[in-house]
């Protein structure tokens, strides 16, 4: 049975494929920090500054993805409380109907505190983004 910070992780994760941003921001504390290393260009490496900053962003998804859902979503504690390492699979359409589907694995540092997510930092394969970019601009 998955702890409390595993079971906010896999409702956040539930709720970004919805595509909903009241329902993403739901999951996130008011002053989280959402970092992407490898942010695609156009993209905030990093979202900060309350939740009209994280909803702002939230609603961007649809901009790009018709659906996504995640699969093979694997939760690591880590020592430090409340801290887990996340592997995942995602599977996407993109809005662009010429576009192939997007396949990608991420690697997610996250950090729980009560029931919400503080901090998100989320890595992906490079070679699939390629293919996500060729995509966006079919």
């Amino acid at each position: 049975m998955p702890d409390q910070g595993e079971q906010v992780i896999r409702d956040y994760i539930a709720a970004q494929e919805s595509l909903d941003a009241d329902r993403i921001v739901a999951f996130l504390a008011d002053d989280a920090v959402l970092e992407f290393p490898y942010a695609l260009p156009g993209m905030a490496a990093r979202v900060d500054g309350g939740p009209e900053a994280l909803r702002e962003h939230a609603g961007q998804i649809p901009q790009f993805m018709r659906s996504f859902t995640y699969s093979e979503v694997v939760v690591h504690p880590l020592a430090a409380a409340g801290r887990y390492f996340v592997e995942v699979r995602v599977d996407g359409v993109l809005t662009n109907p010429a576009a192939p589907p997007y396949r990608n694995r991420y690697a997610i540092l996250a950090e729980v505190s009560g029931e919400q997510v503080t901090f998100w930092r989320e890595y992906f394969g490079a070679t699939e983004v390629g293919g996500l970019l060729a995509g966006m601009a079919a």
